[in-house]
């Protein structure tokens, strides 16, 4: 079962057997979500790495917490928000580490630090290519740069072709409060770009 052709029928009768203690069902679960959960993660984290932590920790999170699963056909709306607030805590977490090393280096301390550039297209136009890259990269620092549930709604809506009511489920706030996160995100982003 592939990420983006979900069968939420499906996932909420494995969802049943998981939460009866069914082991296979939970791995089921996972092998049909994982692929979107780490998707999710990687834009929000723009880190490999760091996704790939959160996805483990909010896995186990979910499955400490199966039980508290009344409608096993909102499954997928609590995942997301499992791996929503497990990304805020992991960013936290790293934020906090990077600023330890930050002080350490000002103390004396220093780390050697390898940028690798990427590499071009073995075939197209290096210019063109550069200037996509530079484009991509100005919208992704001009997202990172939006408050956390901004940034979660724009992730979610263009990168995972969620729709609004699935981003609302996940965020636990309402289709209209999604709407105007993604109008005022837009807008925001709007503005940083064209200056």
């Amino acid at each position: 079962m592939e990420a983006n052709k979900l069968n939420y029928g499906k996932l909420a009768n494995l969802v049943i057997l998981a939460q009866q203690g069914d082991e296979m069902a939970f791995a089921t679960i996972y092998a049909a979500t994982v692929k979107n959960q780490l998707s999710f993660a990687t834009a929000f984290l723009k880190d490999a790495r760091l996704a790939e932590d959160a996805v483990q920790e909010a896995y186990i999170s979910l499955f400490k917490s199966l039980d508290k699963i009344k409608d096993p056909k909102t499954f997928v709306a609590y995942l997301n928000r499992i791996n929503f607030n497990t990304c805020i805590n992991v960013k936290k977490k790293y934020q906090r580490v990077s600023q330890e090393l930050q002080h350490a280096q000002q103390e004396g301390h220093t780390e050697e630090t390898l940028n690798v550039l990427p590499q071009p297209h073995e075939f197209g136009n290096p210019a063109e290519y550069y200037n996509e890259i530079e484009l991509k990269n100005e919208l992704s620092n001009a997202i990172d740069k939006l408050p956390d549930t901004k940034r979660a709604v724009i992730i979610m809506y263009y990168y995972q072709d969620m729709t609004i009511k699935e981003i609302a489920l996940a965020l636990a706030c309402s289709d209209r409060t999604v709407k105007r996160q993604l109008s005022e995100a837009k807008a925001t982003l709007r503005r940083n770009l064209l200056r």
